[in-house]
């Protein structure tokens, strides 16, 4: 009916499929073939759109997540960076599902429990919930790893203000929510370089960026920032300017506003 319509494909998942599916990836296509613009969560889904797609490039504007929210960048800038003897807190937060990597991040932990300088927080359930609690329990690592459950508002600021390291080790991704949140409460982050993550984050600089489904890369990186709180502080401060930049509403809605606009004028 001429309306201009835009979509905004979500995750890393969709990326990967069409790659090794030619039926998904013409499949997409079609679903995908009414949108005027398509909004892409990072530059992976903006080649995505341009290469496999065949969108112009000005039909695919990136609108980054926009996760990093005033209460977050609040614990952020209120983040006390103490050397201490205390252990250092690891926070993963998501989904537990075999494809985040979690049984990957327990056998690290595992590991690095032969000399325990730290402790797990797990906020999150899913699929693979009992399956990781089990495993926990075998390798009776009960007292370094922790269940929270799905924690919401302000039980999920505690739990990253109280934290020190966020660690997605993913085994695909869009543009993860997690990260965002944990780079807005000035975390260190150990991350899979997976999905649009490479194209975000600068390795060593705002984060440590590990492959997917490596341990020994896994249990090396968390090594580092357990053993190293000079390392934490400087990802944590560089991931905190990058999200504050980049990853609040305001930026987020001046981009989409924009994106509005261009599509109607076509």
């Amino acid at each position: 009916r001429g309306v201009p319509a835009l979509m905004f494909p979500r995750g890393g998942s969709l990326i990967d499929a069409c790659h090794r599916s030619r039926f998904t990836r013409h499949w997409v296509r079609f679903a995908l073939r009414g949108a005027r613009t398509i909004l892409c969560q990072g530059p992976d889904w903006q080649r995505f759109a341009v290469d496999l797609l065949g969108v112009r490039r000005e039909d695919a504007p990136i609108i980054f997540n926009w996760t990093a929210t005033p209460a977050l960048l609040a614990v952020g800038r209120a983040r006390h960076f103490a050397a201490g003897d205390r252990p250092v807190r690891l926070l993963f937060l998501g989904w537990v599902d075999r494809e985040k990597g979690i049984f990957e991040l327990v056998e690290a932990c595992r590991q690095l429990s032969k000399s325990p300088r730290f402790v797990l927080n797990v906020v999150g359930e899913g699929s693979a919930s009992k399956s990781v609690r089990d495993l926990v329990a075998q390798y009776e690592l009960d007292s370094i790893v922790h269940f929270s459950g799905w924690l919401e508002s302000q039980a999920l600021e505690d739990a990253l203000a109280k934290a020190d390291v966020l660690v997605l080790p993913s085994w695909a991704e869009g543009l993860p929510n997690a990260m965002i949140e944990g780079m807005a409460a000035r975390l260190a982050v150990v991350v899979s370089a997976v999905g649009n993550v490479p194209d975000v984050v600068v390795d060593e600089r705002e984060a440590l960026l590990v492959p997917p489904k490596d341990i020994p890369a896994l249990q090396f990186a968390l090594a580092r920032v357990i053993e190293d709180s000079a390392l934490r502080r400087q990802l944590g401060d560089a991931a905190f300017l990058l999200a504050e930049r980049q990853f609040g509403a305001e930026q987020a809605v001046d981009r989409i506003l924009l994106a509005v606009s261009e599509a109607i004028r076509q």
